[in-house]
C-alpha cells in the first residue's frame, strides 16, 4: 500500500479483528511531521481505496507482507 492509506486499513484490520479504538481528539497531544503527500496521485488513492475495501469486506485481520508474514489468499 502506497503512502497515504495505511493507517486507515490498519485500524479496519484492527476492528476486524475484535480491537476497538477510543477517540483521543482533544485529549491526547499530537505532533505531526510534514511530508510528502505523494497520495495525491490518484493511481495511488485509487488502489489504496480498494485495499481498504477487500480488508473491509473480506474481514482480513492480517497482512501478508508485515514483519510477521501472514497467510496468502
Amino acid at each position: 500500500m502506497a503512502y497515504g492509506g495505511e493507517d486507515k486499513e490498519f485500524g479496519i484490520r484492527l476492528g476486524n479483528a475484535g480491537i476497538r479504538g477510543v477517540t483521543l481528539r482533544y485529549s491526547a497531544p499530537l505532533y505531526h511531521l510534514n511530508h510528502v503527500r505523494g497520495y495525491v496521485d490518484p493511481v495511488v488513492q485509487r488502489r489504496n481505496r480498494e485495499m481498504i475495501a477487500e480488508a473491509r469486506e473480506t474481514g482480513k485481520t492480517w497482512t501478508e507482507n508485515g514483519l510477521v508474514p501472514g497467510p496468502r489468499r
